[in-house]
């Protein structure tokens, strides 16, 4: 961490992985003030983040394939989509599974 001072304002630079601790502690910080247990919290998180539903839009880019493919897996019955409105979500464990599955099929 690199403290910048510029006209009495300082500056703090930091990395992302920096960053990503000062949050962490912080968060820690807090949920300890209120007693609540922080034990396995970043493992929690990481498992609610594959239960998130993201746009049709994001997987796409994510994954680097073209809307018909995720149509296709759709199809196939492999992913199971939610609507909202005439909008498509997947989640992230929709996928991991779909992988593992055919990961497991190419053995």
């Amino acid at each position: 961490m690199n403290a910048e001072n510029n006209q009495g304002t300082t500056y703090y630079v930091v990395s992302e992985s920096q960053l990503r601790q000062i949050a962490e502690d912080g968060a820690k910080s807090v949920l300890q003030q209120f007693g609540i247990d922080t034990d396995g919290v970043r493992e929690k998180l990481l498992q609610n983040d594959k239960d998130e539903y993201r746009p049709v839009a994001y997987w796409i880019s994510k994954l680097n394939v073209n809307r018909t493919t995720i149509w296709h897996w759709q199809k196939d019955g492999l992913i199971t989509p939610k609507y909202v409105g005439k909008k498509l979500f997947f989640r992230q464990r929709d996928f991991d599974e779909m992988f593992a599955q055919r990961k497991e099929a190419a053995k």
